[in-house]
């Protein structure tokens, strides 16, 4: 592109829009520089990253025939499905390896709503192309919807029909299967984002209200084209104490709760998180009034000023822009309670303070354990815990802290994959999270009569009975096109360089095609509306895909007012679904903005119960009646057992241990009952979260090798197994080699299992001699038929830690083994004298045989 074409007028040099693309593109050589030196990075640092591993993989099977020779005989048929959502170099990849085999292609272009990380949905029209080049290929229909009902599938016909023209591929309308149910679709445009919230909620309490007196749970989500109102969403359906979740790391960023936790999190490892400490300072676990806030911020500024003597610094050395809010708590317990500093404090804030500053104090000491359980400290000290089980409007017990349950879960997602683990890296990985829209969430099943909240991205290959699609209005569905430059804007790879080019736009820049300064301002302009066009088209399917996942209820929602500056009308799609269906749209002017003249009058602290204070209160006055009555009434089953429990624990009477028992744990019970179970009770994290370690991946490349699949429920399996708490951390390709080889020279090595990883168990009232009824859990590693000893049944267990070193330790592993002999002679109805057990301690080369 040349900023010096010729220009047809002469008041007219050179066009600012011209000039900036150019300015804009001048750095592409410095880009690819950089680029080519990162990969040269990642190689020095042996590191790769997603598309390295396709890319890479392309790279070997190109140069070495041989690879995709061997993997065409093992896979001989090929079926890819949702190949809409696949890029191009995985194309190149797949047609490399399987192109003039039988390969069958399952995808839908109005589903590719990927397009942001690389997908192309132009694919499908090419498939022929890569792997069928000799011809030979068919096309089929599969237009029959199993899942919708009509109604909902006529409101999805309605948003696919400007886009069938530009299909890559042709595509029939979508058709109800056999009687199919009429289904419901209800469209609704309230006033403000307050009413649409409380209508969609009060439009769930219905459903699942009407499903329930026909004896049916309800599954449902709300969907939204972004995360921003997630929480409004949710503190209706809490309103109403529907029972609800937040899916996705991003929309789980703004609950309470997990604010909460992250902001501790900052606290223990940023002294700067000034405004962090605040939060939880001012919040219901320590309610600091702002007068003492506003000494704490001075004793900051104070120390800032001092040396660790606390005498004032040089004039020239001292300076408050380094004064820290966590500096100035962390006072608090470096000092007594009488310390002049402290004068300007009152009474309770100095106490209420100290009492916090000892609470991150032990937070910073533990900030070492693994993340996961640091998450679960922070809940208990802030007392998250018992708040959320005592809110009703957050449902029953049991589902209150969901959301800090799926915070941990995406945690555990992190940290599988970061190196560190460490709390400055999940700090940053939060932040980016917090500030990005594309941190899907990981697919989960719908839960029955739980409304899950969630973004339409992360909503695709999901389906539930009732769906509800929020702020469907102009600028958010479809969202205002973001990026009309195309590869016109800075670090952007020119289309012509990319594989789908011919399904990307074209700008005309070459001097053939654009030979002045207008023609190239026209086809600036051109560009830019194709751009824009092509990203409303991605907007058409990502509402198809929301209004397809619906299977008998859908609710379309929206409203003018949401705190932005100006009204937003009902979406494209809304009116093109609402005509389809028959529905009137309200043509009434939006009014005035509801928000601008809402004023709140707040109290500091903020009052932890809020609405909620009145019930509360209420409550408690019915519980003191209750105490005070003279009769009482009797309580519920749960309420007795807790009491049954207090009452036992005050009494000093003998803990049973569960009823079910893993067989590894076993003994335990045997060797000190009561020790035993007081660690069931009250357990403690056993290992630090880290990767897979060595016994893990040991077996499961015996488990592998054998080619037979672990069978059984496995429900009380541990993370891993440890077999000495001496054992050190995981180790590398090295010692798992030596393993390998050691168990390639053993007896076991050329024999094949009849089992293996098998879970099996039995029931037993007298091995522990409490009297109760326990269920023996046994995960057996290997087991054998011996032809060598006459068809004679051996059960062998893998040991990758140090063998026993007294015949104490010796006869407790054994013990495990018996277990095991046992439960397969029940299982199997083999008599245990026929049975033979074995450990096998594969770093030591040691066999040791029951």
């Amino acid at each position: 592109m040349s900023a010096s074409a010729p220009s047809t007028r002469s008041g007219t040099t050179v066009y600012a829009d011209v000039a900036r693309a150019a300015e804009q593109v001048a750095g592409l050589p410095l880009l690819a520089d950089l680029a080519v030196e990162y990969q040269r990075r990642k190689l020095r640092s042996g590191v790769i990253d997603f598309s390295d591993q396709v890319a890479g993989a392309l790279t070997i099977v190109r140069a070495h025939p041989a690879v995709a020779t061997d993997l065409r005989a093992r896979y001989p048929v090929v079926l890819l499905d949702e190949y809409q959502d696949t890029s191009v170099v995985q194309t190149e990849l797949l047609s490399a390896v399987f192109a003039g085999t039988s390969v069958m292609a399952v995808g839908d272009p109005h589903q590719s709503i990927y397009g942001w990380r690389g997908a192309s949905a132009g694919n499908l029209g090419d498939f022929a192309a890569a792997f069928a080049p000799a011809g030979g290929s068919g096309r089929y229909s599969l237009a029959t919807s199993w899942r919708n009902s009509e109604r909902i599938l006529d409101a999805a016909n309605a948003v696919l029909e400007p886009l069938a023209p530009r299909s890559p591929v042709p595509v029939d309308q979508l058709r109800p299967r056999p009687v199919a149910p009429g289904g419901d679709v209800d469209i609704v445009f309230e006033t403000d984002l307050d009413a649409e919230t409380e209508r969609v909620a009060g439009w769930f309490e219905e459903v699942r209200a009407g499903r329930q007196r026909r004896g049916l749970p309800t599954s449902a989500a709300i969907l939204l084209r972004s995360k921003k109102h997630m929480v409004r969403f949710a503190d209706a359906l809490a309103r109403r104490g529907i029972p609800h979740r937040i899916l996705g790391l991003g929309g789980l960023l703004s609950t309470p709760e997990v604010v909460d936790v992250v902001s501790a999190l900052r606290v223990i490892s940023d002294p700067s998180a000034g405004s962090a400490l605040l939060r939880l300072l001012g919040g219901p676990r320590w309610s600091i009034g702002l007068r003492d806030l506003r000494s704490l911020a001075e004793l900051g500024r104070r120390l800032a000023r001092s040396d660790v003597a606390l005498q004032p610094l040089a004039a020239e050395s001292a300076t408050e822009e380094n004064a820290s809010l966590i500096d100035a708590l962390d006072f608090f317990v470096r000092v007594g309670p009488d310390h002049g500093w402290l004068a300007d404090f009152s009474d309770a804030g100095r106490e209420r303070l100290r009492d916090a500053a000892a609470t991150f104090a032990g937070l910073r000491r533990a900030s070492s354990m693994p993340i996961p359980e640091l998450v679960r400290l922070i809940e208990a000290e802030l007392r998250l815990d018992i708040e959320l089980a005592a809110n009703e409007s957050r449902g029953p017990a049991r589902v209150a802290s969901d959301q800090l349950r799926a915070f941990v879960d995406e945690l555990q997602g992190f940290l599988a994959t970061d190196e560190s683990g460490s709390l400055p890296s999940l700090l940053a990985w939060l932040d980016h999270a917090e500030r990005q829209d594309e941190f899907a969430p990981r697919t989960e099943p719908p839960e029955d009569d739980v409304v899950q909240i969630l973004t339409i991205h992360g909503s695709k290959g999901l389906e539930w009975d009732a769906v509800a699609v929020g702020r469907v209005v102009a600028d958010e569905l479809p969202a205002r096109p973001r990026d009309k430059q195309g590869w016109l804007g800075f670090g952007v790879l020119p289309y012509a360089f990319r594989g789908d080019a011919r399904w990307l736009p074209q700008l005309g820049w070459e001097a053939h095609v654009s030979p002045t300064q207008q023609d190239l301002k026209a086809a600036l302009t051109r560009f830019a509306e194709d751009n824009a066009e092509r990203q409303r088209e991605e907007e058409r399917r990502l509402a198809y895909v929301a209004v397809t996942r619906a299977r008998d209820a859908l609710l379309l929602s929206g409203s003018p007012w949401s705190g932005t500056r100006n009204p937003r009308g009902p979406s494209p799609f809304l009116r093109e679904i609402a005509i389809a269906l028959g529905h009137e749209l309200p043509d009434s002017e939006p009014g005035e903005n509801p928000y601008n003249d809402r004023r709140q009058i707040m109290r500091w602290p903020l009052d932890p119960l809020g609405e909620r204070r009145g019930r509360v209160e209420a409550a408690a006055t019915l519980v003191r009646g209750a105490q005070q009555a003279a009769e009482r009434d009797e309580a519920e089953r749960d309420l007795a057992l807790l009491l049954a429990e207090r009452e036992e624990r005050s009494a000093g009477a003998r803990r049973a241990a569960p009823t079910r028992i893993p067989a590894s744990r076993f003994k335990d019970y045997a060797a000190d009952y009561e020790a035993a179970v007081e660690a069931t009770l009250r357990p403690l994290p056993e290992r630090p979260y880290r990767e897979t370690r060595l016994g893990t991946r040991f077996h499961a490349w015996v488990e592998q090798r054998s080619g037979i699949t672990a069978r059984g429920p496995q429900p009380d399996a541990p993370l891993w197994d440890v077999d000495d708490p001496a054992e050190g951390p995981a180790a590398g390709e090295g010692e798992l080699s030596r393993l390998q080889e050691i168990f390639l020279r053993s007896e076991w090595a050329d024999l094949q299992p009849i089992e293996v990883e098998t879970e099996i168990d039995f029931a037993d009232d007298r091995l522990l001699g409490d009297g109760r009824p326990h269920v023996i859990i046994c995960k057996l590693d290997a087991v054998y038929r011996r032809a060598d000893r006459g068809g004679r049944i051996e059960i062998v267990d893998w040991k990758t830690g140090r063998p026993p070193r007294t015949p104490a330790e010796r006869a407790e592993r054994m013990l495990q083994l018996e277990l095991y002999r046992r439960a397969y002679s029940i299982r199997h109805g083999i008599p245990e004298s026929e049975i033979d057990v074995a450990l096998f301690y594969v770093a030591d080369d040691l066999v040791l045989r029951g």
